[in-house]
């Protein structure tokens, strides 16, 4: 089997890089010949000397490649029979330009069921929709855990306020008072602890159609100048920024108002009351291999993320990885085996607050919270693997 990787976005702190050299190196462990593209400017001239030879496959990260068009107006990855592959890291309604595009032979990869269900629905072109959580990290030094100099660990971007109603106002002037007035809508009307975003956009655009006595369809159309549902969420992400944001800055607080030792990682959290309570250190964002370094120095790593409805963040199956104790608000629906006080702890969705989970594990003897660690490390042997990424990629692209 022979596979192009071509590199054609990066990502926050260079995770891209990361986990495509992490896919193609576990890819070549297994006897596939892959062959390795850096295209992060607009000079595809690589990719059209590459695409002479004959690859089965091509993989991408949230990939720019599906809008490609070559000098006779075709789509480019329409012009060889290779299945292409774009794995996408976040919730699709980001990426709708690329999935929209009615290619050939196009496959999507995913890191929850809820977004594969997405997809699913909203292109059914896409061939295939597959979800395959990446794979968790170690870091270099492994540190017995009772010896880590970090207590608790939450790592991501925090936006302003400012920012994010720059944005908000932004979807007014470029869609118009209907659409900026459904974003509203929808943020308040969003539940992460109880619904996907999708569902909840799907359900305001049920009652609004009756109260307007015309289909679903036709109010997209006609009211919000959409072509369809995904395109109209798509216009619609600020939700997603301002719910995550401020729900992190919450779990943030109530974590930090138990008292005991947090550190943050990431930009704009100075911004926040954080930056002055005694127990909370804020350090740099830091580039992905380094991050793996910190968080093998915590106990514990806290998740936040209310997009990943039923499916796991990469900081989830790293902090397994590195023998953390995982503390997340995502749905104990995705894997029947990650459970409860054994090898993970969630809060919310029936879990009670962030702050009485961390309370709960300070109540705990050495040898219980050893235990949760070990169990963490376990599962992640079993499941979460670059190994098994690399497997899992190998049986669909064999399909």
């Amino acid at each position: 089997m022979k596979v192009l990787i071509p590199h054609t976005r990066e990502l926050c702190y260079y995770s891209g890089s990361f986990f495509l050299n992490q896919i193609q190196n576990a890819l070549e462990e297994t006897g596939v010949e892959v062959r390795r593209l850096e295209l992060l400017d607009d000079d595809f001239s690589l990719l059209e000397e590459a695409w002479e030879e004959d690859f089965d496959a091509v993989i991408d990260i949230n990939s720019r490649l599906p809008r490609l068009m070559d000098e006779k107006g075709r789509h480019f990855l329409d012009t060889k029979d290779a299945a292409f592959f774009n794995i996408i890291l976040d919730h699709p309604l980001y990426h709708h330009t690329g999935l929209s595009v009615r290619l050939k032979n196009s496959h999507a990869v995913v890191v929850d069921e809820y977004h594969r269900r997405y997809i699913e629905k909203n292109y059914p072109h896409i061939r295939s929709v597959n979800c395959i959580p990446m794979g968790g990290t170690t870091g270099v030094t492994r540190i017995p855990f009772f010896e880590r100099e970090q207590e608790f660990l939450f790592s991501g971007t925090y936006l302003s306020e400012e920012v994010l109603e720059d944005r908000a106002f932004q979807v007014r002037s470029d869609y118009g008072d209907p659409t900026y007035q459904l974003m509203r809508d929808l943020y308040d009307a969003w539940d992460p602890q109880k619904a996907g975003i999708e569902d909840a956009l799907d359900m305001l655009l049920e009652d609004y159609s009756a109260v307007a006595k015309m289909t679903k369809e036709e109010l997209i159309n006609n009211e919000y100048e959409a072509v369809d549902e995904g395109e109209l969420l798509n216009r619609l992400y600020i939700v997603d920024q301002m719910k995550r944001n401020r729900l992190r800055l919450k779990t943030l607080t109530e974590a930090a108002d138990t008292g005991l030792d947090l550190t943050v990682m990431g930009e704009g959290w100075e911004e926040t009351h954080l930056s002055e309570m005694p127990n909370v250190r804020l350090i740099p964002a830091v580039a992905m291999e380094l991050s793996f370094e910190i968080t093998a120095n915590s106990k514990y790593v806290i998740d936040s993320n209310p997009l990943f409805f039923c499916g796991l963040h990469d900081r989830v199956t790293s902090a397994l990885a590195c023998g953390c104790v995982c503390i997340t608000d995502g749905s104990d629906s995705y894997d029947r085996e990650l459970k409860d006080g054994k090898n993970i702890l969630y809060y919310g969705r029936g879990y009670g607050s962030i702050g009485n989970v961390m309370k709960r594990l300070k109540s705990m003897t050495g040898d219980e919270i050893g235990e949760l660690s070990r169990g963490g490390t376990d599962i992640w042997r079993k499941k979460y693997t670059w190994d098994v990424v690399a497997e899992r990629l190998i049986s669909i692209l064999k399909r």
